[in-house]
């Protein structure tokens, strides 16, 4: 509606390009191969300061994509990757080098390495200074103890995987959790959530949420000895401040109970 809108006239086309709250809620999307240079040039070039980008489906949209980002010279605020495979790690932290320094929200879907081979001579560390928003679903479990360790700036925390969590990613999730003292949101899935509530992180947690999600779970046959009382813990550590809390069917009524101790229960 926007982009329509701006063809009505110059003056449609100025007002809607110069303002941050319409550029916000146009995305450049590209998910479909091959793009003309045409296209590539029309985006890179442009004077409108584009702030959300998504790049999905086709690895071959991978060196379009970072031309864009590269060189368009924008303050891109919210990045979307969907089911895109980097070559080799020096590969995804070029790509990623793009866009930390502003980057706000980041999205990933089905993210994956194909060489996980570390050049330490060559990799360096990425910082992500104003990220707020970090939602992993089904990537690479490296990614969290590569790039997005040191972050301290998140409000929100979504993971899901569905593959085998390494004891390195699971020390790297738990030092994230530790480290971002404003989290307001979180969202553990699947395994993920096994493996952290085997353990009481109620220690290591310094935030007050507003919303937890723990979705698409499987029964473990540690849950009602090891996991259920440090969910439970959890819980009554951060009821003072949820205001939404969704949890899959098989939690076991003593945790529900705790939803009539939260007063802020939206």
């Amino acid at each position: 509606e926007l982009l329509t809108a701006s063809e009505i006239d110059k003056n449609f086309n100025n007002f809607i390009g110069s303002s941050s709250l319409c550029m916000k809620k146009i995305k450049i999307k590209l998910t479909k191969p091959p793009m003309t240079r045409n296209s590539r040039n029309l985006l890179t070039n442009s004077q409108r300061k584009y702030v959300n980008f998504e790049v999905g489906k086709f690895s071959e949209l991978l060196a379009p994509a970072q031309r864009i980002l590269k060189y368009s010279k924008q303050n891109w605020t919210q990045i979307e990757i969907r089911s895109v495979d980097f070559e080799t790690l020096i590969d995804i932290t070029d790509f990623f080098t793009i866009f930390a320094s502003s980057v706000k929200e980041l999205y990933m879907d089905q993210v994956y390495i194909k060489s996980c081979l570390r050049l330490r001579l060559y990799l360096r560390r990425i910082e992500f200074p104003k990220l707020e928003v970090l939602e992993m679903k089904c990537c690479q479990a490296l990614l969290f103890h590569e790039f997005f360790i040191n972050c301290k700036t998140l409000r929100k925390f979504v993971i899901k995987s569905g593959s085998y969590i390494s004891a390195s990613a699971f020390e790297a999730v738990k030092t994230i959790l530790q480290r971002n003292v404003k989290l307001e949101t979180l969202g553990i899935h699947f395994n993920v959530f096994n493996m952290i509530f085997n353990e009481d992180i109620v220690k290591i947690t310094n935030f007050k949420l507003k919303e937890f999600h723990a979705l698409d779970l499987y029964r473990i046959p540690s849950f009602f000895s090891d996991v259920k009382p440090n969910m439970e813990n959890f819980l009554f550590n951060q009821m003072k401040t949820i205001e939404a809390l969704s949890i899959s069917e098989w939690i076991v009524l003593d945790v529900l109970k705790l939803i009539f101790h939260m007063p802020q229960l939206r």
